[in-house]
């Protein structure tokens, strides 16, 4: 897959611009720092580190760069993510750095090894985010969230870092009448189900936090995402909107196996790229802040039938009679409301059908071409 097809296309160079809007007016706070991104080959991991090397080529003195360290479990595939750069002379600010943050590790040992300056920033955004991973590595997702959050806060704690978490807003639960979920809410999570891996860990690194900001002082934020979709969406995701993305680009019919009545809160990942650097250099020490966008909430249903008619495809529906129906949960709406973070300057350009238009012709380009 050649990468150069993302990094080239006029939308996607319109998103960075868009990012690159906001650090530039924190072009002090940022210059010559060493940001330390995991999960940096992910869905937003990569528009991250993306949105920094994009900032290096147009930043005005060489010595003002930033240096970013890619944190993935395979040195090779983040190496054809960013080949576009490899042979440009933004690679010396450009480091990877393979590890599974699922094991134990010494964050300080592996970033000395590939950095001559201590981290000022550290983004984890890597994690196990979708369905299937979480039905096949219910430890590995555990993990990765507690182990590796609790060896960044300790490098952080040393080194006097800033740390973003890019948690979910599944820390809420299920909160009876409740239609939007706000930072000071809470709700109930069923902890005998497997599948609560992944919220139940990102409620304890969460914790963690909060504990670090509070005991140690340790400068952290978190940020709770909806729904992200984008161009940088995985072939291998296994969320609907990523399968719905990928039938569309391949000209084949949407097939759903659900009526699709929930609504969520969907958000375009420029959107969320730019909120995630605003909670990072403005947000306040130990906070949450919900990150969305509530101009883009939408059931499912509705979501493919918009992607069906960027391609022209059909959406066709596979129910289960009402005997496996009664198998089924009852559909759960999944909103949260930004309106904490709009008051930091956040306003998400988006829709949702110019961000699902620019997601197709982008991925079309990448996938396709």
């Amino acid at each position: 897959m050649d990468y150069q097809n993302i990094i080239n296309h006029k939308f996607y160079k319109e998103d960075l611009d868009y990012i690159c809007e906001f650090l530039n007016t924190h072009t002090d706070r940022i210059k010559g720092k060493v940001f330390v991104i995991t999960g940096a080959g992910g869905l937003i991991g990569s528009c991250m580190v993306d949105a920094l090397i994009y900032w290096n080529q147009f930043c005005g003195n060489k010595s003002d760069r930033v240096t970013v360290a890619a944190v993935g479990r395979n040195t090779q595939k983040l190496k054809d993510r960013f080949s576009y750069v490899l042979d440009k002379e933004d690679y010396d600010h450009l480091k990877f750095v393979e590890q599974d943050l699922g094991v134990d590790f010494n964050l300080k040992e592996i970033l000395n090894s590939v950095l001559d300056q201590d981290a000022d920033y550290i983004i984890h955004a890597a994690s196990n985010s979708d369905p299937k991973n979480f039905s096949l590595h219910p430890v590995g997702t555990v993990t990765a969230n507690i182990t590796g959050m609790n060896r960044i806060l300790e490098y952080a704690k040393e080194k006097d870092t800033r740390v973003l978490y890019v948690s979910s807003r599944e820390v809420y639960g299920f909160i009876a009448d409740k239609t939007a979920y706000e930072e000071q809410d809470y709700g109930l999570v069923d902890f005998n189900g497997l599948r609560s891996c992944y919220p139940e860990s990102k409620r304890v690194s969460e914790l963690l936090c909060r504990g670090y900001a509070e005991e140690f002082g340790v400068s952290t934020a978190m940020a709770r995402l909806g729904y992200v979709y984008g161009p940088t969406m995985l072939m291998s995701d296994s969320k609907a909107i990523a399968q719905f993305m990928k039938k569309a680009v391949a000209g084949e019919d949407i097939v759903m196996k659900s009526r699709g009545e929930q609504v969520r809160s969907y958000c375009y990942v420029a959107d969320i790229v730019d909120g995630l650097f605003r909670i990072l250099l403005d947000g306040r020490k130990g906070e949450a802040f919900n990150a969305a966008n509530r101009n883009a909430e939408i059931s499912i249903r509705e979501l493919a039938e918009k992607i069906a008619g960027c391609a022209g495809v059909e959406v066709v529906f596979e129910l289960p009679d009402e005997v496996e129906a009664k198998g089924y949960s009852v559909p759960q709406d999944a909103i949260i409301d930004e309106k904490k973070l709009r008051k930091t300057g956040y306003a998400p350009r988006y829709g949702i059908e110019e961000g699902i238009h620019r997601t197709y012709e982008i991925l079309k380009a990448l996938w396709n071409g």
